[in-house]
C-alpha cells in the first residue's frame, strides 16, 4: 500500500490534470480500469477513477483480506463520486507498472510548463 500511496496520492498534481490529458488517454486505451472488479459506478473513464482511487488510499477506505489464496484488496470513496472496486495483488501490480511511469511522465511535464 506504501507504494500505491506513493504513486496515486503523494503527487497533487494529478488533481489538475485536465480530463483530456494524454495520460487519461493513455490509460483508457490500455483499459487499465479493466484490472479492477468495479462495482460502481459503471462504466468510469480511467480520470475519474484514479481522482476516486486516490480519495480512496488518502482518506484509508481500503481493506485487504486473504482470498482463495491471494490478496484482495477492496477500494472505496464515502462521498460522491461513489466508487467500490476489487483488485487482487498480481492485478494491483501491473496497475502500478502501468501507471507508475506514466503519471510521473505527467507531472514532470507539469513541473516543466507544458500540458
Amino acid at each position: 500500500m506504501g507504494l500505491l500511496y506513493c504513486l496515486i496520492v503523494v503527487p497533487r498534481e494529478i488533481l489538475s490534470l485536465p480530463e483530456n490529458h494524454r495520460l487519461h488517454t493513455e490509460l483508457d486505451a490500455e483499459k487499465v480500469t479493466d484490472l479492477f472488479n468495479i462495482t460502481e459506478p459503471k462504466p468510469i473513464d480511467s480520470c475519474l477513477f484514479l481522482r476516486c482511487l486516490r480519495n480512496s488510499v488518502a482518506h484509508g477506505l481500503f481493506s485487504i483480506k486473504q482470498s482463495r489464496g491471494d490478496i484482495e484488496y477492496e477500494f472505496w470513496t464515502d462521498h460522491k463520486p461513489i466508487m467500490r472496486a476489487r483488485i487482487n495483488h498480481t492485478q494491483l501490480l501491473h496497475f502500478m507498472a502501468a501507471v507508475g511511469s506514466r503519471l510521473g511522465n505527467a507531472v514532470l511535464d507539469l513541473k516543466k510548463g507544458q500540458p
